[in-house]
């Protein structure tokens, strides 16, 4: 009797650690929107930047941005690149409206559909920087609370920043403090531009915050700002409570003239010194005068 053995290939399967962009979570799935909202023709920069934050926490922006090239097809690490690739597409295309979607559906890679959107939308770092500082120069506070006018023009320095940053000495035998010296140069600079587009309101603690030498940081400024505004407010309700407690005269009654005693806030018919003084009525004077009050009283009923 014959016996016909088989024999079993061993299953390999390369395990990848957490640390490298090839590595899959569960929880990762290609319905899963990385920024709220789609991406529609208008805002790139914004949008192109809340994508790279996402990415790369994901340790996923080499497949966007080309660094993370596409292996042999004999490679072992062909096929996990081709999922996260596919996974990083996914993302990309749920991230755009319909229309747009649809234009890049075919590319063949994360890297195509990114490149060819930067190439379609993105402007020329000038052209971006110039609207951005034509926008700073026109912002001013106007109906605006301390904190969304200051909230406004930090969203433009941070795109500022992101578009041209400051040079950092990389030689690393600096001694002369040109960086410290030059974000300081800066702070000064946004100080500037953000006392300048204050309400005239503002104008003596503007002054006062001028008069500092050297001058505080902007969020130094922003913050002694922003509890100026709030002393104003609880003056102001404050002065509205006060006024709302102030008696309110009956502008009819006291234009009543008795015609009896002559005195103002009652007629004839209602004159305490014809039909008599109440039991309870307090006397605005002493005890004497309300004795004299009664004798009047008395003497003009007698016969």
């Amino acid at each position: 009797m014959t016996t016909s053995s088989s024999t079993s290939v061993p299953e390999t399967r390369t395990i990848i650690d957490q640390s490298n962009p090839l590595y899959l979570h569960s929880s990762d799935s290609p319905c899963m929107k990385l920024v709220s909202d789609p991406f529609d023709g208008t805002g790139f920069s914004y949008w192109k930047r809340s994508m790279t934050i996402a990415l790369s926490a994901r340790n996923k922006l080499g497949f966007v941005d080309g660094t993370l090239s596409k292996p042999d097809a004999a490679s072992s690490t062909f096929e996990s690149w081709s999922r996260c690739d596919a996974m990083v597409m996914c993302w990309l295309l749920g991230s755009l409206s319909e229309t747009i979607g649809g234009s890049v559906m075919y590319s063949n890679s994360a890297h195509e559909i990114w490149k060819e959107l930067e190439e379609r939308y993105g402007s020329p770092r000038g052209i971006q920087l110039f609207g951005l500082y034509k926008e700073l120069r026109e912002l001013s506070q106007g109906n605006n609370s301390i904190l969304d006018y200051f909230t406004k023009m930090k969203m433009l320095w941070d795109e500022i920043d992101f578009l041209s940053p400051l040079p950092v000495c990389t030689c690393g035998g600096c001694t002369c403090g040109a960086s410290t010296k030059l974000f300081k140069y800066q702070q000064d600079q946004r100080v500037m531009q953000f006392l300048i587009g204050l309400n005239d309101s503002y104008t003596s603690t503007r002054g006062s915050i001028l008069m500092r030498t050297p001058l505080p940081s902007i969020i130094q400024v922003y913050r002694i700002l922003l509890q100026e505004e709030s002393l104003r407010e609880i003056h102001s309700r404050l002065s509205g409570f006060h006024q709302s407690k102030r008696p309110v005269f009956d502008t009819k009654k006291s234009a009543l003239t008795c015609n009896y005693c002559k005195k103002t806030g009652h007629t004839v018919d209602k004159c305490y010194k014809l039909i008599g003084f109440p039991a309870d009525f307090k006397f605005t004077r002493s005890k004497r005068f309300a004795q004299a009050a009664e004798a009047e009283i008395s003497s003009s009923f007698c016969c």
